[in-house]
């Protein structure tokens, strides 16, 4: 991570800093979430993607990226909203847990949207690569277009079970697939819908209260990648915001 992630080491380091802790500790917790399962927590646990074609003015193609947001159960970090402005590199507004070097979902200015499904249960014998994960704020941070989001993620020495979907402003959409070390690139448009991870084993959710279903669809982000905004539905809030 350190030597291929320099800007997200960069991060990593000054998320330490903030907290308090020792740079180890908040490795650590990147290093688990290439596992998936159990050890993965809230970025593992049973989420939906979604791909949605919107009427645009003229006939230009237009996709709205779709995330849901399985609720943290008690113990668990929340996600938050936050927004990146690097020095060298794209601005962009995402999801993410508070810890997370990463985001789970965003788009940046350029109108790049990207969203990373959970993670899965990975191979028990790892290569010593960064968790996949990773590619989802690389590719905002680098990336004007699918195309070139699409040359960088296949470049990059990471590991995981997982699957993101990226697309741009123009309309064009792909599928990532991350198995193992391998990748795989399958592009697409119109309608796409992607479900996987594991269910909670409790349920509770984090306020303790019994629920009959902690791992529901309430809870979402969408990406409009042509506009460059993102909305994200909250416990019952709602909130827009624009990377431009």
């Amino acid at each position: 991570m350190l030597r291929h992630f320099a800007h997200l080491s960069e991060r990593l380091e000054g998320v330490a800093r903030a907290a308090d802790l020792p740079l180890d500790s908040v490795l650590e917790l990147h290093l688990r979430v290439r596992a998936g399962g159990a050890k993965g927590g809230l970025l593992s646990r049973r989420a939906t993607l979604r791909s949605r074609a919107l009427s645009g003015s003229g006939g230009e193609k237009r996709l709205q990226l779709e995330r849901s947001l399985p609720r943290p159960l008690g113990g668990e970090a929340a996600w938050i909203l936050r927004e990146s402005r690097p020095a060298v590199g794209f601005c962009s507004v995402e999801v993410t847990l508070p810890w997370l070097v990463s985001s789970v979902a965003g788009v940046n200015e350029c109108g790049l949207a990207v969203v990373g499904g959970p993670m899965l249960w990975g191979r028990s014998d790892y290569s010593g690569h960064a968790s996949s994960m990773l590619l989802v704020q690389e590719c905002l941070h680098r990336s004007s277009d699918l195309e070139g989001a699409i040359d960088w993620c296949l470049k990059r020495p990471v590991e995981g079970e997982q699957s993101i979907l990226l697309c741009d402003a123009s309309g064009a959409l792909a599928t990532l697939f991350v198995t193992g070390t391998e990748r795989r690139v399958q592009v697409g448009e119109g309608e796409l819908h992607l479900e996987g991870g594991e269910v909670p084993t409790s349920d509770s959710d984090s306020d303790g209260v019994q629920d009959a279903s902690p791992y529901s669809v309430e809870d979402r982000v969408l990406l409009d990648a042509k506009s460059g905004s993102l909305r994200i539905e909250l416990g019952g809030a709602e909130l827009e915001v624009a990377a431009r």
